[in-house]
């Protein structure tokens, strides 16, 4: 996520999850966490001003097709969606997407 505003932006970022494509993978570090099919998972991330912040989320798709990548990021005044569809096939493939957050208050 990337910011021009001139001061830190706390945004919430979501990942949608509607058609239930992706299994989230824990958060947490342990042996007993499971896989999740889940809706939506949800980040908060301080966006400094004028700078970037990363941000991920982790899925395993769960069947082979065209899937939507859904994400929004919303916080203090400002929005971005990402909007993605990609044909998933059996085997192993790494995509990176990066966005900008816009300063809506600058006509």
């Amino acid at each position: 996520l990337k910011s021009t505003l001139t001061v830190d932006t706390s945004i919430e970022v979501t990942f949608h999850n509607s058609e239930q494509f992706y299994e989230f993978e824990p958060l947490e570090n342990s042996i007993d966490s499971a896989k999740k099919i889940e809706l939506f998972r949800r980040l908060r991330v301080i966006v400094p001003a004028r700078s970037s912040k990363s941000t991920a989320f982790l899925v395993t798709s769960v069947r082979s097709g065209e899937a939507p990548i859904i994400i929004e990021a919303n916080g203090n005044g400002v929005s971005a969606s990402l909007f993605r569809t990609i044909d998933v096939k059996n085997g192993y493939e790494e995509k990176i997407w990066s966005w900008a957050l816009l300063d809506g208050r600058r006509g």
